[in-house]
């Protein structure tokens, strides 16, 4: 999927507008997985690394950590409140914060703009996440140019998640030339960094919002009131796929039924 064309990465000049559907979320899955991805995909063709455990803790937690299309994601579309709808996870964080980045300089003092030191922090706290959303990179494109940067940011974050159940959504950011082409860049290196971490997926959220112009703002970095509400659904569907990856059911029970042997008939000589 990721990779038919070239121009994977372009957007597509058809404006589709209709809603978001779970068939966006089937074919949104790139990669991940490592020797899981590697192994096969799903019925529903997505690929996905599951956890041996099949019982889940007392109030498992979903963090879902980004930026400020996660805040608007919260505050226009109550993701928050649509995934507990769904009575899976135990305890939801949405941690959304403008401006925010995989990481920051050493230098910087200002922890709530890193998503490995704020991870650091929620854990200094006594909260681990059982599973996370990552949907961070659009300020690392602004400030970083280099794919090298970017997969050594990614893969410290990844580092730092460990073996939590992640799904790292892709990109879109096309405000000038430069930072579009950095955008694709950016979704390429983490497709092929996904692959290197067996608890990892990655939603392709670039094509599902590049075909809707209607969901984009006019800044070409932000989202409509409707984008951030198919966003806000987006994160639920995720997060349901998530509960399945960390906690997948036992398989069914199977019941073979006893052999019979049908009775030999017997001739008596008169």
């Amino acid at each position: 999927f990721f990779f038919k064309q070239k121009t994977a990465y372009e957007i597509p000049k058809r404006d589709w507008s209709s809603d978001g559907c779970s068939s966006d979320l089937a074919a949104g899955i790139l990669a991940g997985g490592g020797v899981a991805a590697r192994a096969g995909a799903a019925r529903d063709g997505t690929v996905a690394a599951r956890s041996t455990t099949t019982t889940a803790p007392a109030g498992p937690t979903l963090l879902v950590l980004g930026d400020s299309l996660t805040w608007g994601a919260q505050y226009f579309g109550k993701a928050r409140e649509l995934i507990e709808a769904d009575a899976q996870w135990g305890t939801v964080l949405m941690d959304g914060l403008f401006s925010r980045r995989l990481d920051v300089p050493t230098w910087s003092k200002w922890i709530k703009y890193s998503g490995i030191k704020v991870l650091r922090q929620w854990r200094e706290q006594g909260t681990n996440p059982d599973a996370m959303i990552v949907a961070l990179g659009s300020n690392d494109v602004f400030h970083e140019s280099s794919p090298k940067v970017y997969e050594q940011l990614m893969r410290a974050l990844l580092d730092e998640i460990g073996g939590v159940p992640t799904t790292f959504l892709t990109i879109l950011r096309y405000d000038t030339p430069a930072i579009a082409a950095r955008s694709r860049a950016y979704n390429e290196v983490l497709v092929r960094v996904a692959a290197d971490y067996p608890n990892v997926e990655v939603y392709d959220w670039y094509a599902v919002v590049s075909k809707r112009s209607k969901w984009r703002a006019w800044d070409k970095v932000h989202l409509t009131a409707t984008g951030y509400e198919q966003r806000a659904r987006t994160y639920r569907r995720l997060a349901a796929a998530l509960w399945d990856r960390a906690y997948p059911p036992p398989p069914p029970e199977t019941t073979v039924p006893p052999e019979t042997t049908a009775p030999v008939a017997t001739t008596v000589a008169p």
